[in-house]
Formats: C-alpha cells, structure tokens, sequence
C-alpha cells in the first residue's frame, strides 16, 4: 500500500509539474504584456503623434489578442482591438484608422511580420519586435495612410 501511495503522489507531482511548465511557457512569451507608448524614442513620419498608447498583447499558442487604448493628437480617444492566428492570413481589425484587416505571421520568438488592409488593399506592412533583454516592443510601418500619404513609422514602446 505504501509503495501504491508513493507511485500516486510522485504520478500527481508529475502532472502538476507539467501543468506549470505549459502555463508559465505560454505566459513567458516576450511579445506578450502590457506596453506604453515612449514618445520621445518614437518617430511619425509624417505625423502627428499619438499624445499617447498602451497596448496590451497577450499571445497564446498562435493566437495574439491585441488591445490598444490611443489618445489621438487631436485629443481623441478611440481603441484598436483585434485577435489574429499567425498563420499570415486576414483577420477583422477593429479602430484603426486606415484597415479593416491585419495579417500576422511569426518569424521567431520576438519577431512579427504584419500587413493591414482596407477593401483588401495593403495600407501598411511592418514588423514587430521585442529587444534581447524582453523590455522593449518596436513596431515598424511602412505604407500609406487615411489621406493617402506616405508613412514611416517607428513607434517603441516600454514593458509595463
């Protein structure tokens, strides 16, 4: 009886231990958290800046879920949303200005590619990427905006 005790608590460690280790491998994912905007390392061409952003992305398994809270330079409050396998396929985006779609694809843990689309047209193509050290997120932009401008953007944000 003993030896049958011993088999159960050493099969139930086990799988408590592999439970753990599944959820801490997922929330450990460096591209998830919580991410202000910083501003002063951020470039808008041609701009305005946002007077602020806090992004929250959590990523599970192949699935990013993205909130963003913006406050425009006009003042404006308006929010992004959007989940999206990363598979590089078209998913609804909800409160951006210039697309109805995105499309991610993984490259490597701390790596996105993304485009977005409007009426199935590319607005803008970029990256996402978070430093060696887990601390920053910066996101690339290429394409064109709402007027139909040109953009380059850099925008870096802090973990939070």
């Amino acid at each position: 009886m003993t030896r049958l005790l011993r088999w159960m608590s050493l099969g139930a460690l086990f799988g408590l231990m592999l439970l753990t280790a599944t959820q801490t491998a997922s929330a450990a994912d460096p591209m998830s958290g919580k991410w202000e905007l910083n501003l002063s390392n951020s470039m808008y061409d041609p701009g305005p800046a946002p007077k602020s952003m806090v992004r929250m992305q959590a990523i599970d398994g192949d699935t990013i879920t993205v909130t963003s809270d913006i406050v425009d330079a006009d003042g404006q409050s308006r929010q992004l949303q959007y989940t999206a396998k990363l598979d590089g396929s078209d998913y609804p985006i909800i409160g951006a200005l210039n697309a109805d779609t995105i499309a991610l694809k993984r490259i490597d843990a701390r790596t996105l590619e993304f485009k977005q689309k409007k009426g199935g047209r590319t607005t803008l193509t970029g990256k996402h990427q978070v430093s060696d050290d887990g601390s920053e997120l910066s996101i690339s932009a290429k394409g064109k905006n709402a007027k139909g401008e040109e953009v380059s953007d850099l925008m870096v944000f802090d973990k939070r």
